[in-house]
């Protein structure tokens, strides 16, 4: 059985640009293999929104390169563009739900159809 590669994984919340002034760009991408960016929110239609179009997709802010870019997910993209140019690879996830908006997350994950809609 092949041995099985490191990983590195960070958590990152809309909040953080906020609380304590931590944007994409402080990160040490060099040693990330994963980016889990939370929290988007499960409609009871089993759609994912964000909880903070802002941070998300609106605020300007330094991506990779020191090119400006709009919202925290643009940046976050550049970055991992950026290094996989360069041959590491970096997986982006979404986290959905976390403590407060985990309300619709069960009843969209009972069926394959709803599932489907989940994840696209």
């Amino acid at each position: 059985m092949p041995t099985p590669r490191p990983f590195c994984l960070i958590w990152c919340s809309q909040w953080a640009i906020y609380a304590k002034g931590f944007f994409p760009k402080d990160l040490r991408f060099d040693q990330l293999t994963h980016i889990h960016y939370a929290f988007f929110e499960v409609q009871p239609s089993c759609e994912v929104t964000t909880i903070d179009v802002w941070a998300d997709y609106e605020v300007p802010m330094e991506g990779a390169g020191g090119v400006q870019v709009t919202g925290v997910l643009a940046a976050f993209r550049s970055f991992r563009d950026h290094w996989a140019a360069q041959g590491r690879h970096i997986t982006l996830d979404l986290s959905i739900g976390g403590w407060t908006k985990s309300e619709h997350f069960s009843p969209c994950a009972s069926t394959d159809a709803k599932r489907e809609t989940l994840v696209n």
